[in-house]
């Protein structure tokens, strides 16, 4: 699914429990006029294993993954989550993160800090591969 590798769906798949499940709160984030996005944060090992960028420009051209996955999140946001432009999506002007956004983070980068999901108290250890929806 737009052009992901299975290593990269694996994250599609995950990022895909996180959007959906009622908790989030997808339709909240969808119905904001100001052009909110939703996106993915990609920790450990799966991290690497598809290829995400976390160093520089994630955002920006030239990272496939990165835009595999937040296209298929971004489809599949619309398709499933029934994010139709003019419908639950109310967006005014709109924004190009509504194309979907999907990055690492740089663990490496701050030793002796914890990454993310295992600072946040959730229960996972820093190695652990994890995938965070915001």
């Amino acid at each position: 699914m737009a052009g992901c590798t299975p290593a990269m769906f694996s994250i599609v798949l995950a990022g895909a429990e996180c959007f959906l499940d009622l908790q989030y709160g997808l339709v909240g984030t969808l119905s904001a006029t100001a052009g909110c996005s939703q996106y993915l944060v990609v920790n450990g090992p799966a991290r690497d294993e598809a290829g995400v960028d976390y160093k520089h420009g994630v955002l920006g051209a030239g990272h496939r993954a990165n835009a595999a996955i937040g296209r298929a999140l971004k489809l599949l946001v619309t398709n499933r989550g029934e994010g139709k432009l003019g419908g639950t999506d109310s967006t005014t002007v709109g924004s190009s993160s509504k194309n979907g956004l999907c990055f690492g983070e740089w663990e490496e980068r701050a030793p002796g800090w914890l990454p993310m999901h295992a600072e946040n108290g959730w229960g996972f250890e820093k190695e652990d591969p994890v995938v965070t929806a915001s």
